[in-house]
């Protein structure tokens, strides 16, 4: 084998060897990224696979090319959290003027994340906008970065990232426009076990279109001698190529570390393993060397010199000695300034764990002192409370975990970074019980801490979690010393619980704390409570009640001068003041919240206003106001930075497009509510709602179900028709658009089953699902009437007739006109069922849901008004126009199932839609059609039927074989078989079933009074 005893102490290739593909793939990411097209690549790969060098020489290459490079490494801390760490340290180079430039007033929101904010220092508050805030500041910061020349930020080791840094980068890439951007994330496969929270990550970024994955192999034979020969400085004989082969197996760093090792030996041998090599390298240093390198893998990935000189057990030139060696050996790299960091994390892991028990606690003991006495040795900058616990709890120290857990907790709410903050809360609550009193005297008590753990538990999304904390907070208390605090509790339960879906056990806590209240409780207390108690009571329905509480509220917070919780109550006595038919009083209730939470600077409340304002206006039937303050709201929530209600006010918005015709704007902006991962689980609900009864009308019943079951799987045990209402329409037009009446009416009567009789929002909710009910029935009975199953058709009209029923039993005088509309569509289907419809009937329905914005409804009761009147063989002057109208509308909105309909009976009256549309003026719409010259005809006449035929039809559609129909006409089978099939031809159909159907919705099966007055 080659003698090592000559070779350079150098470890890395100067050359750079192979990945051209992929560098190349990064290169053009950034070009793309400069032109305005943001992009993203998660850059994976086993540990030593070159992930480092490959974005270190793509970083290389972007700065030659104009861009600038930010670069931030996610830290391991054994299990503490340290939020958004690798941002803080890729943006620690951005000046505090350009900052200022860039964010303007904003800035001093960034003061807990970033060192060199100190004295602008603000919190971002802990409330589920203020996460979001802080990311759309981050996006804003990082667009601005790349004004002038690209930005490429670089996020190293992501399978140790904080939770709130993979929020970010999945906010991040959720929400990209036109910055000229380019991120680039390394992660280690080799470490993502299957519960590992980055992989939920790497899957939901996979799916954008933005995101490029790049999986980095192990090197090959070829490309090994070429790393080789850059390390030796010449061609390396076959032999060590092989043999190194073998033992790394292409991984670039373990070969480095094996060659190194062997180079350092007296024989130039290699060790067994790659372990073995690293640990060989260490053991062949200098005592002080080796002392200040387990210091430093006890501080972390990076440490600052004044940190070793305060932790180190060495003296001044011991230290400086000792250092000088591990740089010289490539153990230790310079950084920036007067830190240090491993070249590798690998060597930092092999140092860290071959410390003996007896030493680790010691080390960490002693670094923990050091950064208690001064935080500024900290390489973060920030505070150091969650380096703190990580050392104190590796020292064995509890008290001193303890103290700093529950100030990492704090520190973490400032930056709302919820998920770290709860494990610190409940890291502090665990060791609670560990720590002398008289050492936590000053410090929050259990409760608070449970209580602190909940509410932040909660801002994440898991309201599980944060529900189970509060209880077990709940249970420490003595509600006789201490009923506000119990009451306070009750109330947050019942937050935790409606958010999770359990709307009734959500409402029997907060009767608890409304009971439990002390009638001295100060009326800022008392207002909270019964304002909690009324919205959740107005979310269920149940109008009558939420607006005795929040006149209550109301008064209290008034008297209180609460101005926070006037906001809130406000904003929820609006709804019940519509439910209780004060529609005016409720618009202008609804303004004074929007206005109060302006000036309180609340975006949640302001969020809130803008949701119930829109809706208001939309029940008043102000619909294209109600879509202006729909847009308002979406915009204001963008500009001001709370992407967590997204979701709702997109929905809402959405849904308001649908009805008015615009549905390829509400597929543009759905996925992003569909997607975006929010604590308001509740708006993700209404997202997946909306975009399921758009699936329903474009005729995709698969793809509705689907997602139906992913919004009843975020609703779980929600109840009151607001929710359950539109789910279960949605599901009911699915179906009957795919042609399962009997399905359909399964979904209402289910719906209808579980109505709360105090619901006072059913009207509202429920009004398309009675009409949907009547339509099911009525195709029902028309199957049955074809089929001459007279108990089925007088079960199906009795069925259309009860549902229509329960639509007029909701009928209020207050009702809004939507809800009207559809009750008289339900009654028309129920005329329908029956065999009693008019044209005239559905003709005006078309006339009245076109004045009221409602286009796919006008369209479907212009195809009931054509079909009819084809069918009574009427005038049918207008028709042709009616129908092509109807169809040009359908097919813009992309609405299959009834542009299906529409020309199949377009097919069957031999009508020319084309003709029908050249004939329609600019302009013209489903409700726009002029006269025409068609001449009337029987229905049958129309398609072309002999008389023949149409009495082999009658007697087919009864169910009558061809030997039946034979002998009752008098004619061969043979004969028969000629006209079946010339009637199933002219009827468009293709099997005798459905023949019959259409000949019954055609009135063919009806005797012709001609023919009777003969």
């Amino acid at each position: 084998m080659e003698s090592f005893a000559a070779v350079s102490l150098r470890v890395a290739s100067p050359e750079f060897v192979g990945r051209t593909q992929q560098l190349a793939q990064l290169t053009e990411l950034a070009r793309a990224a400069a032109g305005g097209d943001p992009r993203f690549v998660l850059i994976g790969g086993e540990s030593g696979v070159g992930k480092s060098r490959l974005v270190a020489e793509f970083a290389g290459r972007a700065e030659r090319e104009g861009a600038r490079v930010l670069a931030g490494d996610c830290v391991d801390l054994g299990g503490g959290e340290l939020p958004y760490a690798p941002l803080v340290g890729a943006l620690r180079s951005v000046s505090t003027a350009e900052l200022a430039d860039i964010l303007g007033r904003g800035i001093r929101e960034l003061a807990p994340l970033l060192p060199q904010l100190e004295g602008e220092e603000t919190s971002l508050g802990a409330s589920s906008l203020a996460q979001g805030r802080l990311f759309e500041l981050l996006l804003a910061l990082l667009g601005g970065l790349g004004g002038e020349h690209p930005l490429v930020l670089i996020v190293e080791d992501a399978h140790w990232a904080d939770p709130s840094t993979r929020d970010f980068l999945s906010f991040l890439i959720r929400n990209r426009r036109r910055e000229r951007l380019v991120v680039a994330v390394t992660y280690r496969t080799d470490e993502l076990h299957r519960r590992h929270p980055l992989r939920a990550f790497v899957a939901q970024a996979d799916r954008s279109r933005t995101v490029t994955r790049l999986t980095l192999e192990r090197f090959s034979r070829h490309e090994l001698a070429e790393q080789l020969a850059g390390i030796l400085g010449h061609a390396p004989a076959p032999a060590l190529v092989e043999e190194l082969f073998r033992r790394a197996e292409g991984n670039p760093f373990f070969t480095e570390e094996l060659i190194a090792a062997g180079g350092g030996s007296a024989d130039g041998s290699l060790p067994d393993d790659v372990r073995d090599a690293l640990m060989l390298r260490i053991e062949s240093l200098s005592p002080a060397a080796q002392s200040v390198l387990r210091v430093a893998a006890a501080a972390g990935a990076r440490v600052r010199h004044r940190l070793l000189v305060a932790a180190a057990p060495l003296d001044g030139d011991a230290l400086v000695a000792g250092l000088r060696e591990a740089v010289a050996h490539h153990v230790l790299v310079q950084d920036a300034g007067d830190t240090y960091r491993f070249r590798h994390a690998l060597l930092r892991e092999a140092i860290a764990d071959d410390l003996l028990p007896g030493e680790r606690g010691p080390l960490h003991a002693a670094l923990g002192r050091a950064l208690a006495e001064d935080p500024g040795l900290s390489v973060s900058g920030r505070g150091v409370a969650a380096e703190l616990a990580a050392h104190w709890s590796a020292a064995h120290d509890l008290p001193a975990a303890f103290a700093a857990s529950a100030q990492a907790g704090v520190e973490a709410e400032r930056m709302a970074a919820f998920a770290e903050a709860n494990a610190h809360f409940e890291r502090a609550a665990e060791l609670w019980d560990a720590v002398a009193p008289e050492r936590r005297a000053d410090s929050p008590s259990r409760v608070e801490l449970l209580r602190r753990a909940a509410e932040a538990i909660h801002l994440t999304g898991d309201s599980d979690r944060a529900t189970a904390l509060a209880r077990s907070a709940l249970a420490l208390v003595d509600a006789e010393r201490e009923p506000l605090t119990a009451v306070g509790l009750h109330e947050r339960i019942g937050r935790f619980l409606w958010i999770s879906g359990l709307s009734r056990d959500a409402l029997a806590e907060l009767g608890t704390a409304i009971a439990m209240m002390p009638a001295d409780a100060p009326a800022a207390d008392r207002a909270r409570v019964l304002g909690a108690q009324g919205h959740l009571l107005m979310l269920l329905g149940r109008g009558a009640e939420a607006r005795e509480r929040c006149e209550l509220g109301l008064a209290l917070a008034q008297e209180a001068g609460a101005r926070a919780e006037e906001c809130r109550i406000l904003n929820t006595l609006g709804p019940a003041q519509r439910m209780t038919g004060s529609p005016e009083e409720a618009i202008a209730t609804a303004r004074r919240a929007q206005r109060l939470a302006e000036e309180l600077g609340d975006p949640e409340e302001l969020t809130r206003s803008y949701i119930n304002l829109a809706e208001l206006l939309d029940e008043a039937g102000r619909m294209r106001e109600a879509i202006d303050v729909s847009r308002a709201g979406v915009a204001m929530a963008r500009r001001e930075g709370v992407p967590g209600v997204l979701p709702m006010l997109i929905a809402e918005l959405a849904w308001r497009l649908i009805r008015q015709g615009g549905w390829h704007e509400a597929d543009e902006i759905l996925p992003e509510a569909v997607e975006a991962g929010t604590s308001w689980g509740v708006g993700r609900s209404s997202a997946l709602s909306v975009q399921a009864q758009l699936q329903a009308l474009r005729g995709e019943p698969q793809a509705a179900e689907r997602t139906l079951q992913d919004a009843e799987r975020e609703q779980r045990q929600a109840v009151g028709s607001m929710w359950t209402g539109p789910l279960a329409a949605a599901r009911a037009d699915a179906a009957l658009w795919d042609g399962r009446p009997e399905a359909a009416r399964a979904v209402v009567d289910a719906e209808l089953a579980r109505r709360e009789p105090t619901d006072d929002s059913a009207a509202t909710y429920l009004a398309p699902l009675i009409a949907a009910g009547a339509r099911a029935e009525a195709e029902l009975a028309g199957r049955a009437r074809t089929m001459r199953a007279s108990a089925e058709e007088a079960e199906a009209v009795s069925r259309a007739v009860a549902v229509c029923d329960v639509g007029r039993d909701l009928i209020t005088s207050h009702m809004s006109p939507e809800p009207l509309l559809f009750v008289a569509t339900a009654s028309a289907e129920t005329e329908r069922a029956a065999g009693s419809a008019s044209a005239d009937t559905w003709a005006g329905l078309a006339a009245r849901w076109d004045e009221h914005g409602n286009v796919f409804q006008a369209v479907y009761a212009r195809w009931r008004q054509a079909e009819l009147t084809l069918a009574a063989g009427g005038s049918r002057a207008e028709i042709p126009l009616v129908l092509a109208a109807a169809h040009a509308t359908a097919a813009m909105l992309g609405a299959e199932p009834l542009r299906r309909e529409l020309e199949d009976l377009a097919r069957r009256a031999r009508i020319d839609l084309a003709v029908g549309e050249a004939a329609m003026g600019p302009g013209s719409g489903a409700g726009t059609v002029p006269a025409s010259a068609a001449t009337d005809a029987t229905a049958a006449e129309r398609i072309g039927l002999t008389a023949r035929e149409l009495d082999v039809l009658r007697l087919m559609a009864g169910g009558a074989t061809n030997r039946e129909i034979a002998a009752g006409l008098y004619i061969s089978q043979k004969t028969v078989t000629v006209h079946v099939t010339r009637i199933l031809s002219k009827l468009d159909a293709r099997t005798r079933v459905e023949a019959a159907g259409l000949a019954q919705r055609l009135g063919l099966l009806e005797p012709d009074p001609a023919s009777d007055a003969s």
